[in-house]
């Protein structure tokens, strides 16, 4: 008898919150064997998973990888209308306004930045990335994005034209890019976070047993797959993976042989034996080359979660690694690799100063040991590069659609440096900001942090969700206010909003700005009315603040700055900003030490 669909759909949904993705998988199953085009159940297939994606090309890729029997029902609605959600529903206002343009005349205006049928194939070694020409000389960009390979039979996939070198200790042959070799796309944008696989099986069947088993999984993005070793090899070069689930007996190149190669193309990646003789020589072999686990076939599902998480982990830890690395060869203080410090400057009232303040603060905090970043979480209008009279043709929008594979030299090439060495990271503009959510802006933030002492984030007032996520990933909040009644009631209604996101006000160092002694609205009237303490005073000082707006110098750059009120308080503000961080990891420390379990 057919189950309730409402009420499988009710149970889905609320197995989405709880994060039990195979249980809600167990759900929509069931829905979609009785409608395969129930439209709420794609409507939150396409929210869970097809980010980043047309709703054409998610259901048609999640139809061929989960129902193949149904491909039909799909492809025949195509030409009509589509189930699941209508057009343009799930689109923000923005992206209708402004439809993503492609940067090259040649590439279609719907496909991503960098992906057309022109776009060379990519060789990456270490963090650099080089695109290879195919005879003839193609203009090199900061920024060079990887060209996919179709994962449709019925598409046409682009062959790779080169012959990579060498592949590892224990093999001198050349092996070109296997026609064969597929690269799976995941039904969701790839983020920081996310644990990379390959799964390399010549059995067809195996490969989709454990695809099934792991596509569900947020946290892990299968982005290809091999059928031997010599196509593991290609696809690890070309894909940078995390992990690798290596079957051990193939057909050209057996899993240990391939181990080696894998690892010398991407020292970080973490291979995972499996196969089905549990033999202690194998076990051994596999080791001396390097794999970090080894499975019988078939694994449990725990057991072959609990593998790729471990491994993920210790993927994640060695390109860290690599990256303080780059950072120490590069000339940076090796006390500075630890994770930098993210200062979000906020104010609850427009026109209170907080661009000014940032850029000025960020003048005050770089120096050679301690290089600061400026973020705009304002990704419509952001002006911080307006501030340094600056402009950039890279965007956050260009880390944020690299997902997880970014790394120093990207984000270096990516970021624009003012002659003061401070680093900006330029807002998307009107016409890209809608395709950069904001998992992807925690994403890249949280990547400069991991390179940079501060990354000091200028906020809008209105509470939209990039300056919440800034808000709540930050180790320290600049909250502005001014001597007006409006701005003195919104702060108090800012310190009830922190309590309901559960950020301490420990973490809020209160400036009045614009300070003026004449006002009747103290100082001392002020943090009584907000019931916290006014820490800096910057006073008011249009002649000052007005001329270095308009030339694109924050006054703090200034060769010619002579000491001055605004000034000495914005290097009062830099000190108290230095001494509160210390206090707040300080007290990071003690927590993380008294939750520790005593040995006895």
């Amino acid at each position: 008898m057919p189950e309730n669909i409402g009420r499988l759909l009710k149970n889905a949904q609320r197995a989405y919150k709880a994060g039990e993705r195979g249980a809600a998988a167990f759900h929509i199953d069931k829905i979609l064997r009785q409608n395969f085009t129930h439209r709420r159940t794609w409507k939150l297939l396409y929210r869970e998973y097809g980010s980043g994606q047309s709703l054409k090309d998610f259901q048609r890729e999640f139809t061929e990888q989960y129902y193949p029997d149904k491909l039909e029902i799909i492809l025949g609605t195509s030409k009509g209308k589509q189930p699941g959600i209508s057009r343009g529903e799930g689109t923000s206002l923005l992206r209708r306004i402004f439809p993503l343009r492609s940067r090259s005349p040649e590439k279609p205006a719907d496909a991503p930045l960098g992906i057309g049928p022109e776009s060379p194939p990519i060789r990456r070694r270490g963090l650099q990335i080089e695109p290879i020409t195919q005879g003839k000389e193609t203009p090199t960009t900061p920024i060079a994005r990887r060209d996919r390979i179709s994962a449709h039979p019925q598409e046409e996939r682009p062959t790779p034209q080169h012959q990579p070198e060498q592949v590892g200790p224990q093999s001198s042959e050349t092996i070109q890019q296997p026609e064969s070799a597929r690269l799976s796309f995941p039904l969701r944008q790839s983020k920081s976070g996310n644990i990379r696989v390959i799964v390399v099986d010549d059995t067809p069947q195996t490969r989709d047993t454990i695809i099934r088993s792991l596509s569900f999984q947020r946290e892990i993005e299968i982005i290809a797959t091999a059928e031997n070793g010599s196509q593991a090899i290609a696809l690890a070069r070309q894909t940078m993976p995390d992990v690798v689930l290596m079957d051990i007996n193939m057909p050209d190149m057996d899993g240990i042989t391939a181990t080696a190669g894998v690892l010398h193309e991407v020292p970080h990646a973490q291979v995972v034996i499996l196969t089905v003789q549990d033999d202690p020589d194998y076990m051994r072999k596999a080791m001396m080359a390097g794999a970090h686990d080894f499975l019988t076939k078939p694994p449990g599902l725990d057991e072959l979660l609990s593998a790729v998480e471990n491994a993920g982990k210790v993927a994640h830890q060695e390109k860290r690694k690599a990256a303080q690395s780059i950072l120490a060869s590069s000339g940076y203080s090796p006390s500075l690799l630890s994770r930098g410090k993210i200062i979000s400057i906020y104010s609850p009232k427009g026109g209170s100063g907080c661009s000014t303040i940032a850029v000025n603060l960020a003048a005050t905090l770089h120096n050679e040991e301690t290089k600061a970043v400026l973020v705009d979480s304002n990704l419509t209008f952001g002006d911080i590069t307006d501030l340094f009279n600056m402009q950039s043709v890279n965007t956050l929008f260009d880390l944020a659609m690299r997902g997880n594979d970014l790394d120093f030299q990207m984000i270096e090439d990516t970021l624009v440096t003012h002659e003061s060495g401070i680093h900006l990271l330029a807002p998307p503009g009107p016409e890209q900001a809608g395709y950069v959510n904001t998992e992807q802006f925690v994403d890249v933030v949280e990547n400069i942090r991991d390179l940079y002492p501060y990354v000091i984030i200028n906020t809008t007032s209105q509470l939209t969700e990039a300056t919440i996520a800034a808000l709540e990933i930050s180790d320290l909040i600049v909250l502005l206010i001014t001597q007006d009644i409006p701005t003195v009631a919104r702060v108090r209604k800012f310190f009830d909003t922190l309590k309901l996101l559960n950020i301490k006000t420990e973490r809020v160092l209160v400036v009045l700005n614009k300070y003026d002694k004449e006002s009747d609205i103290n100082p001392e009237v002020i943090g009584k009315s907000i019931r916290h303490e006014v820490d800096v005073l910057v006073p008011k000082n249009v002649r000052v603040v007005i001329p270095s707006i308009n030339r694109g110098l924050p006054f703090m750059l200034r060769s010619d700055l002579k000491p001055t009120p605004i000034s000495r308080a914005v290097l009062d503000l830099a000190e108290q900003v230095r001494q509160r961080l210390i206090q707040i990891t300080e007290q990071g420390r003690s927590a993380d030490e008294s939750a520790r379990p005593r040995m006895r």
